[in-house]
């Protein structure tokens, strides 16, 4: 049976998309619509945001943010040889930095693809089609002119049924950072920590005596606080282990835009030593999951303070207290983070050369390219990180981050009679 004809339209930004039929698409999950008009007020210097949206007719059936940069291809050079990594950008430019045109938000570590839930997995895939056919084209026009075409942290929940659309238009595919997931199937605090190992439990206890005199603030505002906020943040940037280049960058104003735009799903925590503030995380809630944004810390205070701690048992606390039986906590820190209890959900860059003759020799080094191979607690964990399995087609949106069924049947089990999660609203 012949598919019915799609066309794709390019926009400035997602606040050009009719927000009801965006959350129609979309549903309840917090990084949504207002979120990526949030993101779209405030973009980093080196990046440019836009929007696609594909129709049926009138009817949208598909919507996602879009990205333009340069892509390093000495990315993982950049922090450990970065007289290298400068040489190359100095003198080999042309085919060290490629601008790219990729589906996918540089504040998200998941692809935000909105699809009418109407649609079976055959009308997903010739949504997905019609979008990628017509990303080539836009790759080459004067005013794109994108050497690579990408698709930026496909989950496996989405590559399950996008991939072999992807394949069949000449992508490839590498490991990106994944994402730490924290079950919590606990009735309390105390559940939570009995279900450590021994050694993680006494480090715990022993991080929080050291947080004592730390006082914890749950904010829906961050007014007066933002130049603050911003520089925590890039302190904490400063001290990571690894380098993503652009993609890492956080725009100054993003944090104001983002809670003024999202009060009734985000929160900012914070965390204070005497008058001075040492630390804060961004939060997103949801009816089902938390969403752990960003850190950012004062140091040395927040270390000899245990903040990071404080924080991670905040955020649980909160999860508990709210019926929320998922912390998803985020890329990189995966030793500690794994420590704590969480598990692993692999993530995908899809990407391709515009060229063909490029495209080719991009397939052959891509595994040069894989961000996952970075990352230094990744190479601490090694074969013992904690991946989840590859779930099966479980979602007809085809943007359900849940576990497979039979984790998320053990997970019911030990949480036994648990809460009704409570409304958003009444959270704090």
């Amino acid at each position: 049976m012949p598919q019915t004809p799609l066309t794709t339209r390019f926009l400035p930004s997602v606040a050009a998309i009719d927000r009801a039929e965006w959350d129609r698409l979309y549903g309840t999950f917090a990084e949504g619509f207002d979120f990526h008009v949030a993101c779209h007020a405030s973009p980093p210097e080196s990046l440019k945001f836009s929007a696609a949206a594909v129709f049926e007719g009138d009817r949208l059936v598909a919507g996602v943010p879009l990205l333009h940069a340069i892509f390093r291809l000495d990315m993982p050079l950049q922090g450990r040889f970065p007289g290298v990594s400068h040489w190359l950008e100095r003198n080999l430019r042309r085919y060290v930095c490629l601008p790219v045109l990729a589906a996918g938000s540089p504040y998200t570590d998941e692809l935000g693809l909105a699809l009418d839930p109407a649609l079976d997995v055959s009308g997903r895939q010739h949504a997905m089609g019609t979008l990628v056919e017509d990303m080539l084209v836009r790759a080459r026009a004067a005013s794109t002119v994108a050497d690579l075409i990408a698709f930026k942290d496909v989950t496996e929940a989405q590559a399950v049924w996008a991939d072999p659309v992807l394949r069949r238009f000449g992508f490839s595919r590498v490991a990106t950072l994944p994402v730490a997931i924290l079950p919590l199937p606990f009735r309390n605090e105390a559940e939570y920590i009995a279900s450590l190992t021994q050694n993680q439990r006494s480090n715990l206890r022993r991080k929080l005596k050291k947080a004592k005199r730390v006082r914890v603030e749950v904010r829906q505002s961050i007014v007066g606080l933002e130049q603050q906020i911003a520089e925590l943040r890039e302190a904490t940037r400063a001290e990571a282990g690894a380098d993503y280049g652009d993609f890492e960058q956080v725009a100054p104003a993003y944090f104001a835009n983002v809670m003024q735009h999202m009060p009734g799903n985000a929160r900012v925590l914070l965390y204070w030593l005497d008058d001075e503030l040492i630390g804060f995380a961004l939060v997103f809630l949801e009816p089902r999951r938390m969403i752990f944004q960003y850190v950012g810390m004062r140091y040395p205070a927040a270390r000899e303070h245990g903040v990071y701690f404080l924080n991670w048992m905040t955020m649980v606390r909160l999860c508990l207290e709210m019926g929320i039986d998922e912390l998803r906590a985020g890329q990189t820190t995966y030793v500690t983070k794994c420590r704590l209890g969480c598990t692993l959900e692999r993530s995908w860059i899809y990407f391709r050369h515009r060229t063909p003759a490029y495209n080719f020799m991009c397939r052959l080094l891509k595994t040069l390219f894989a961000i996952d191979r970075i990352d230094p607690d990744l190479k601490a964990l090694g074969k013992q990180a904690p991946y989840r399995r590859s779930p099966q087609e479980s979602d007809v949106s085809g943007q359900s981050n849940q576990p497979p069924a039979d984790e998320r049947q053990h997970v019911m089990s030990v949480r036994g009679q648990c809460r009704r999660p409570a409304a958003i609203e009444h959270t704090v």
